[in-house]
């Protein structure tokens, strides 16, 4: 393995250095000299003067020689000169929040806090009912109010988080990372703003964090930048299709119950539907009465024809109503068939459902995500145990 050593030149590092020698891997030293001894790194390493601090060179190196691992002895350990100069020690032995270990600790813990708020709406009502034998619902308002506010900065760390650097991030380099994100989100909401041509703040904090992780992750993706991690690349953007999806059935959908007879027609979002007829089907379980519904777009052309049943199963004594739904990349669009006569019309259900086929990709995007990663992974413990 090639292995890069930081602080090697001091007791501990240069001990760790043999070691690693001695089971055959590569060792890159990186030092300062600022308190080690030259004399102490074993002369068939590797050996870079710098300090750790050197953000530039330190890249550099790793995206030149491109490590397998990375092992740290580079603190500073002097107690005396810690309590005169704690500036000093904390610039070089820990992080800054703006760096990527930051990103991830604070998503982490945003993190912790929705799952112990979801844990808290859904174990109450258990307790309550346990303890005072009384009913109560935790319900949509709770969720909305309590996680939504904390999965927004959740969010907004995850898609700046990964294009950070390890330990600190030049805060003046920031922005023109992240500007074409903000460009791409900003051009994209207008868009979905302009097809659905409803608005909500819901709406536009949903399009703009989904959009927001996606542009970010495309990013990462076309850079093909080794210190991002491809499978972390996947997950990321099946979180922000599901952003997506999840928005747009929530904000956008509609719901219309009304009573049809043959030939009459509704209208739904930009969509006519004409109830054309309906016959009765049989086959080896069960009868129904088959609805025949011809959907129009805004150009008086048929986009589908949407055949809902109800239907009746004579061994079992049972009815059902089976829906029939249309599928695009912007919509789902379905009709139920409910009770009724030729004389007085049936009862109808149409619903629109914007973005909704979104949820389900992102959740697969996401699944590819976790299969990636356990593939990577896989590979490199087959790699350390040759």
């Amino acid at each position: 393995m090639k292995i890069l050593l930081t602080g090697g030149a001091g007791y501990i590092g240069s001990h760790a250095s043999l070691a690693l020698l001695d089971a055959g891997h590569q060792v890159t030293i990186i030092d300062d000299l600022s308190t080690g001894n030259k004399k102490l790194i074993p002369s068939n390493t590797s050996f870079v003067e710098c300090n750790i601090n050197d953000t530039a060179t330190v890249s550099a190196l790793i995206q030149k020689e491109k490590f397998d691992a990375l092992m740290h002895f580079a603190g500073f350990v002097q107690v005396e000169e810690s309590v005169r100069n704690p500036k000093k020690y904390f610039d070089n032995n820990y992080y800054s929040f703006f760096s990527k270990e930051g990103s991830i600790l604070v998503n982490n813990i945003l993190m912790v806090v929705v799952c112990a708020t979801v844990f808290l709406g859904t174990i109450y009502p258990l307790l309550v009912e346990a303890f005072t034998n009384s009913k109560i619902s935790v319900g949509e308002p709770y969720y909305n109010s309590t996680v939504i506010p904390i999965m927004i900065p959740a969010i907004l760390v995850m898609g700046i988080g990964p294009m950070l650097g390890w330990g600190k991030e030049d805060k003046s380099k920031v922005f023109k990372k992240i500007f074409p994100s903000i460009l791409i989100t900003a051009v994209m909401t207008i868009l979905i703003f302009l097809i659905y041509q409803s608005y909500s703040v819901i709406g536009i904090v949903g399009i703009v964090l989904s959009f927001w992780i996606i542009s970010n992750n495309l990013i990462m993706l076309i850079k093909k930048n080794k210190k991002y991690s491809i499978s972390m690349i996947i997950s990321h953007l099946g979180v922000g299709l599901l952003i997506l999806g999840i928005t747009g059935s929530s904000v956008w959908q509609e719901e219309k119950i009304t009573r049809m007879k043959i030939d009459e027609k509704t209208k739904i979002e930009k969509y006519t539907i004409v109830f054309n007829k309906i016959e009765e089907i049989r086959r080896s379980n069960y009868i129904a009465l088959q609805g025949n519904f011809l959907v129009f777009d805004e150009k008086r052309k048929i986009i589908t024809k949407l055949k809902p049943e109800n239907r009746f199963y004579p061994i079992e004594n049972n009815f059902t109503t089976e829906a029939s739904i249309h599928t695009n990349l912007f919509r789902d669009l379905y009709i139920v068939l409910g009770e009724g006569n030729s004389n007085d019309g049936w009862v109808v259900r149409i619903y629109y459902n914007p973005l909704v086929i979104w949820i389900w990709i992102g959740a697969l995007v996401i699944f590819l995500g976790g299969i990636t990663s356990i593939n990577i992974n896989l590979r490199k413990l087959k790699n350390l145990s040759q």
